[in-house]
């Protein structure tokens, strides 16, 4: 997928991700993690937030694995495994990791995605 070409499917799917990460961002706008850590409520929001972003993911690297394995600053992988641990759980996720994902790996996720989606025609809101 070097040539600049990304099929239609794909392109859908990473506006898709775009999509759930501004979700993540706007969701953690509304709290700190001090309100993550006692919240319920906020521990579910965001759970299900990074669970989207990690789905989204899981549909990318299923899919078109030679673009996930090309685009590996994206770290589609990663954002698969945390999302198989927060619904399977198979191991507790600390409000510690939680945070972190949602306020530097998923932030640090859209800001690569952009740059791609620009080199496919698409508008960035």
């Amino acid at each position: 997928m070097s040539d600049g070409f990304l099929p239609e499917g794909l392109v859908d799917r990473l506006v898709g991700l775009h999509e759930a990460c501004l979700r993540v961002e706007r969701v953690t706008q509304e709290m700190t993690y001090q309100t993550l850590s006692t919240g319920e409520i906020e521990q579910l929001a965001l759970s299900k937030a990074i669970e989207l972003v990690g789905e989204v993911s899981n549909g990318i690297v299923r899919k078109y694995p030679e673009f996930a394995d090309s685009a590996d600053q994206l770290k589609l992988r990663k954002a698969v495994g945390i999302r198989h641990i927060l619904v399977h759980g198979y191991e507790t996720i600390s409000h510690k990791t939680l945070w972190e994902t949602a306020t530097m790996s998923i932030p640090e996720m859209r800001s690569q995605l952009e740059p791609i989606l620009i080199d496919a025609g698409e508008q960035i809101p």
